[in-house]
């Protein structure tokens, strides 16, 4: 387990929020390093919208709008 600062920049600042980088695959960087929320109570981890675009377009992955309701 590796310690991570709080972040201070919103909106993740108004939650349990980390400063997040991501790369898919280990070479192909989605997030440079943004804010990411963390969910204590679930498996979640909250990305910005265009993190995840970068994160379906590099991916080839489509929304499911029934799952996101």
């Amino acid at each position: 387990m590796n310690y991570v600062p709080v972040t201070r920049t919103p909106p993740a600042s108004y939650r349990w929020g980390v400063g997040a980088s991501m790369v898919y695959g280990g070479n192909i960087p989605i997030l440079d390093l943004g804010p990411g929320l963390l969910d204590t109570g679930s498996p979640t981890i909250t990305i910005d919208s265009g993190s995840f675009s970068a994160y379906e377009a590099v991916t080839g992955g489509v929304l499911q709008p029934s799952a996101c309701s």
